[in-house]
């Protein structure tokens, strides 16, 4: 799983410490974000603004995105939640040219893989209604913190394996295999490996 997930090249590169830096974005070409230097400048014009989000977030007491409830997750009204950072920095990377739905989840969710989903233009056409609230929905499924605990034991027995893979990443790979039509060989693929 990690070379066809990309998950040394995405999931294992260290996000800046604080604030928003070039690799923040940059790290998104590991997992296809075919990214244009126009997307490049133009996100990275707003990088005092992100900055902001990400150090705002960072200030302040978090819960990761499974346990948001889900009823917190519709449009905020105060600046002074989470939910509305997290909306903030959604929204400014969406505004940037040739930032597109996939860019904007794959820079929010390596930033911050617990408090962001990671969703694409394949993916989040099978979520019905408010795109972040169907993912949480989901993550109510006990199979995917099961997941997510499994892997981070195999995590622990092997060298390479630097980061976890959160209950948003393990949600973003099982909705990509249903979506893409993956599924049954990645079934076959998991038997052959225990």
């Amino acid at each position: 799983m990690p070379s066809r997930w990309a998950y040394r090249v995405y999931d294992c590169v260290q996000t800046s410490r604080t604030g928003f830096d070039p690799i923040d974005v940059l790290v998104i070409d590991g997992l296809n974000g075919r990214l244009t230097s126009d997307a490049v400048a133009s996100i990275m014009l707003m990088r005092a603004e992100l900055a902001e989000c990400f150090d705002r977030l960072d200030g302040m007491p978090t819960a990761p995105f499974w346990e948001q409830k889900v009823d917190d997750l519709g449009p905020p009204t105060t600046e002074e939640t989470q939910i509305w950072w997290m909306y903030r920095a959604w929204w400014l990377l969406r505004s940037a040219v040739g930032s597109n739905v996939a860019r904007t989840h794959k820079i929010l969710h390596h930033k911050r893989p617990d408090l962001f989903p990671l969703l694409d233009r394949l993916t989040i056409a099978e979520l019905e209604g408010e795109e972040w609230t169907a993912v949480r929905k989901d993550l109510d499924d006990p199979t995917i913190l099961d997941l997510s605990g499994w892997f981070e034991d195999q995590r622990r027995a092997v060298f390479w394996a630097t980061s976890p893979l959160l209950p948003t990443r393990i949600h973003d790979i099982l909705l990509w295999l249903h979506c893409s039509g993956d599924w049954d060989a990645a079934v076959k693929a998991g038997r052959e490996f225990q």
